[in-house]
């Protein structure tokens, strides 16, 4: 690194911003993020402790210096800010500590209201009750499949006495409807109120659910009304109506409605 991070001084925001931005750099801090996707373009989180008040050096304590009291670090697996790398580091300086990664998990773990969050607190709750680190802790943020591309294929559903045509309608739906449930998802960040469609139209949050006009997540364009009540999630539009529980990630979701006035029962593959 061409400048050491110094100590604050009057007027030196702008020399420890550029110190710190180079600091990132060589370091890949938020790896195998940058800092500006850890914060995005409001909150630039990665520079708030450049202003920071830093009165004086703190060196670290040295190896084998830590004490050998009960520690337990919770981290998300998709937690961009503290990551489970984080983690590790602390866990490697005690001689009595134990690291734990929660799948799916993203930041603020341990002060949010989702399932996954809950799980960890209670946790931490345990552990501080009596310290140990053999808490039991099985938590998972994980409410759907993780495909790491675009999705290229939307599988149509078996089952069910079904003509082909109704086949690929119930597909269409059930894949955009489902896909735009990741706004209503329990364990995200709190979703924009409105934002296009995979390949086209629209979504909008609404207060009885989502709105789809023209959203494509397949080549098909979806138009109705997405609902969700507890577990139950819905799908309304004219001649078409699908009910499942959503945020699962298994192999297929099992779909009931009625399309045309008929009655089914289907199992909808994920898309691929």
């Amino acid at each position: 690194m061409s400048e050491r991070l110094q100590l604050r001084e009057v007027g030196d925001h702008a020399r420890l911003v550029r110190q710190l931005d180079a600091h990132h750099r060589e370091h890949h801090t938020f790896w195998p993020y940058t800092a500006a996707e850890t914060s995005g373009p409001i909150t630039d989180s990665p520079r708030h402790c450049a202003h920071w008040p830093t009165p004086r050096h703190s060196p670290p304590v040295r190896a084998g210096h830590y004490p050998a009291v009960p520690v337990l670090a919770i981290s998300g697996e998709f937690d961009i800010g503290t990551t489970p790398a984080h983690a590790d580091t602390i866990v490697a300086r005690y001689p009595n500590a134990r690291a734990v990664t929660v799948p799916y998990g993203r930041h603020g773990l341990l002060l949010g209201l989702s399932p996954a969050a809950n799980c960890a607190q209670a946790a931490m709750l345990d552990f501080l009750a009596n310290p140990r680190t053999d808490v039991p802790v099985d938590c998972t943020a994980r409410t759907h499949r993780m495909l790491g591309r675009f999705p290229t294929t939307a599988p149509l559903p078996t089952g069910g006495d079904l003509t082909d045509g109704q086949r690929e309608r119930i597909a269409a739906a059930a894949h955009t409807a489902e896909d735009a449930l990741a706004l209503l998802d329990p364990e995200a960040a709190a979703p924009a109120a409105s934002e296009p469609g995979l390949r086209g139209g629209r979504l909008t949050i609404t207060p009885d659910g989502i709105t789809l006009d023209a959203a494509r997540f397949t080549d098909t364009p979806v138009s109705g009304a997405v609902g969700l009540d507890g577990t139950t999630a819905t799908f309304t539009a004219p001649g078409l109506e699908l009910t499942w529980t959503p945020f699962r990630a298994g192999d297929f979701t099992q779909v009931s409605g009625t399309v045309d006035g008929q009655g089914f029962a289907v199992e909808v593959p994920p898309a691929g």
